[in-house]
């Protein structure tokens, strides 16, 4: 509201106020009706972006030789990825219209950059069997595994 027009009493600026809130008070009211507390989540097909955080050492390997492995994850999923580095970190932005497609970008993206944790309990297939230990492969990717269960392997 122009506050600024002469000749404008205060006593009709308060009133103007006043309607205006119980306006909106009135207009949220009628929302609380019929949903009265936010969704879980969007529609499946509502526009919508998803942040990652990785390791700077990943960014590479995302975006793959002349940017290949991005683009083959774009295609396949139907989403539109950026990269940018900041504070030696990469975000991955992923974005789409449709829900399905960024869970299936970021699932690709999170194998990635997939990194075993010491303790963890992983499926894998051995692939190789050496005095020292042993190959296994998962998520893609041959791992070094010195101990399988609680037993050495050797020759």
């Amino acid at each position: 509201m122009d506050i600024k027009i002469d000749g404008l009493p205060y006593d009709l600026l308060i009133e103007a106020l006043e309607q205006a809130r119980k306006g909106r008070l009135h207009i949220l009211g009628k929302m609380n009706e019929v949903i009265d507390q936010p969704r879980e989540d969007y529609k499946p097909h509502a526009p919508r972006i998803v942040e990652i955080v990785i390791d700077k050492s990943f960014i590479g390997a995302v975006i793959g030789p002349g940017g290949s492995i991005i683009q083959d994850i774009q295609e396949k999923t139907g989403t539109v990825i950026s990269i940018e580095e900041k504070e030696g970190k990469g975000f991955v932005n992923i974005a789409s219209s449709n829900k399905e497609s960024i869970e299936a970008a970021l699932a690709r993206v999170k194998d990635i950059v997939f990194v075993p944790e010491v303790g963890e309990v992983y499926d894998a297939v051995v692939r190789q069997l050496m005095p020292f230990g042993a190959f296994v492969d998962f998520k893609g990717k041959e791992w070094p595994a010195t101990r399988i269960g609680n037993r050495s392997q050797t020759g």
